[in-house]
C-alpha cells in the first residue's frame, strides 16, 4: 500500500501540471488509485485487529471465538437492517428472579449485577 500512496501522490502532481488530455488520463488513474486505497481500508476494517496482526506476521493463526451457528444467533440485526425477533428459548435462562423486599414489596433481583 505504501507504493500505491506514492503513486497517488505522483499522479496528483501530474493532474496539477498536465495539459487537458493528459489531465483527463491522470484523473482517471487517480480515481482508480483512490478506489484501491478505499477498498483496502474497508477490507482492513472488516478483518479487524486480529486479521491485521496476522497479515503483519505477528500471529501464526487466528481462530474464531465461537462456532458459526453461535455467531449467527448472536447477530440481532438482519442483512436488511431489521432487528431479529427472538423467543424466550433463544435468549436462554433468565438471570433475574422475583423477590420480595423486607416490607413485602415485589421486585426483581438480577444475579448478574454486582452486589445483588
Amino acid at each position: 500500500m505504501p507504493q500505491i500512496r506514492k503513486q497517488l501522490e505522483d499522479v496528483r502532481k501530474l493532474v496539477a501540471e498536465a495539459s487537458n488530455e493528459g489531465k483527463e488520463k491522470a484523473k482517471a488513474i487517480e480515481a482508480e488509485l483512490v478506489a484501491m486505497l478505499d477498498d483496502h481500508k474497508h477490507r482492513l476494517l472488516e478483518m479487524g485487529t486480529p486479521g491485521r496482526l496476522l497479515i503483519a506476521g505477528e500471529f501464526e493463526d487466528v481462530l474464531p471465538l465461537e462456532d458459526a451457528d453461535a455467531l449467527e444467533q448472536a447477530k440481532p440485526v438482519t442483512p436488511s437492517g431489521q432487528m431479529k425477533k427472538r423467543s424466550a428459548e433463544d435468549r436462554g435462562p433468565s438471570q433475574c428472579a422475583s423477590s420480595n423486599d423486607h416490607e413485602g414489596r415485589a421486585g426483581r433481583r438480577c444475579h448478574s449485577r454486582r452486589g445483588a
